[in-house]
């Protein structure tokens, strides 16, 4: 992943998600952390998508939230987590799903897709909802309109996304 180029906002989400799995002691950053990260976002996208493809993001984030009380913790020495087996891939679907759009940037909505796809635990609770990683690509309809906004060829383009949502 030498050339992962995350928008502000995507780097912001896997800031808050390092600093959540670390208060809570949990050893790895799991899709669970980047789920609630993204979902807790100030303007963010992740809830519109959500709701643009029939789901309640309020549903998905108590559900993650459970998700991330069943984690186990670490006392004693403390040390930074790391991305889990199924962080990194999700994160590595998202930088593969910008590639193919020919998109510089890996944005929050990316990510949304990247953590719907796989096998873990995130993947399988938005799939089960519906969201998985066909009707939250940018080429659905539905998630068009909640972007909004052009492909992220600069790094901030996940802050003008909603300034371009038709109302």
């Amino acid at each position: 992943m030498d050339s992962f180029n995350p928008t502000t906002k995507t780097q912001a989400a896997l800031t808050s998600a390092l600093q959540a799995a670390s208060a809570a002691g949990h050893p790895e950053i799991r899709p669970a952390h980047l789920l609630m990260a993204l979902l807790t976002q100030n303007d963010g996208i992740a809830a519109p998508l959500l709701e643009a493809v029939g789901v309640e993001p309020a549903t998905i984030r108590a559900e993650a939230q459970r998700l991330i009380d069943r984690l186990p913790q670490v006392t004693g020495a403390s040390s930074q987590p790391q991305l889990s087996r199924e962080s990194l891939a999700a994160i590595t679907a998202a930088q593969q799903l910008a590639t193919e759009m020919d998109d510089e940037y890996v944005s929050t909505e990316h990510l949304m897709v990247g953590l719907a796809t796989g096998d873990s635990d995130v993947a399988k609770l938005l799939n089960g909802h519906g969201a998985s990683r066909k009707p939250c690509g940018r080429r659905s309809s539905r998630c068009a309109a909640a972007r909004g906004s052009p492909a992220p060829t600069r790094r901030p383009p996940t802050r003008r996304w909603r300034s371009t949502r038709p109302t």
